[in-house]
């Protein structure tokens, strides 16, 4: 019995890369241009065994497609469920790996974009980039730096349990020091995302990098291996 898996996205030109993969893996693909129609489907009882979006959408958020697909299974798990964006977008999107999303890039050839995805789907699953760690993060401006702690850490970004609240898009210094390593990694950060309660068990704000002083990149990208 074929499996299904949602389209979901305007870009059909990016989404038929991956009609070939379909028929050898007995997947059933079920396409949604508007993101809000699969939404709806999802919450009318649709339940795919995957989800590969094709971003930007045009009609709904990221965040509530996610939060869409993730009220669709039967626990907290989400379906396996792959974001296709343009490199320009990756990293406005990366930070989204925290809740188990894979994301890919448009501009990767054709071959490698479906084997991640049949990865994904039907094989091992692929080594998590993000590496969950307990460690202090300093935030603020300035001498105005304020107290908080990391849930995990990639070399784009982190996850941080914070009540602070800053307009998403905005630009913070950062301050944190590596498990092992006795100098502080400092540096800017973006404001990208805040997480949702109803989907995540962490209550804080999505961060990318936008600047790491000295060393500062080769040491995060050599302690998250």
């Amino acid at each position: 019995m074929s499996k299904s898996i949602y389209l979901v996205g305007p870009e059909r030109q990016v989404l038929e890369i991956f009609n070939p993969l379909w028929g050898e893996i007995r997947f059933e693909p079920r396409r949604f241009v508007s993101a809000e129609s699969a939404i709806d489907e999802l919450r009318g009882g649709g339940r795919p065994q995957g989800v590969l979006i094709s971003y930007p959408l045009w009609d709904a958020t990221l965040d509530e497609l996610i939060r869409g697909i993730r009220s669709s299974g039967s626990s907290e798990e989400l379906v396996p469920t792959f974001v296709v964006a343009p490199e320009s977008a990756i990293p406005e999107v990366g930070l989204y790996e925290d809740l188990g999303v894979t994301i890919l890039s448009e501009e990767q050839d054709g071959p490698t974009l479906r084997s991640r995805v049949k990865e994904g789907l039907l094989l091992v699953p692929r080594a998590a980039q993000r590496v969950v760690v307990r460690m202090e993060v300093h935030l603020g401006s300035g001498n105005l730096l304020r107290l908080c702690q990391c849930e995990n850490v990639s070399v784009s970004g982190m996850l941080i349990r914070t009540s602070e609240e800053y307009p998403v898009g905005s630009i913070i210094g950062v301050e944190f020091t590596l498990p092992g390593d006795e100098e502080p990694v400092r540096g800017e950060a973006q404001i990208v995302r805040y997480t949702e309660p109803e989907l995540e068990t962490t209550r804080g704000m999505g961060v990318k990098f936008v600047s790491l002083e000295e060393e500062g990149c080769e040491r995060l990208e050599r302690f998250v291996g």
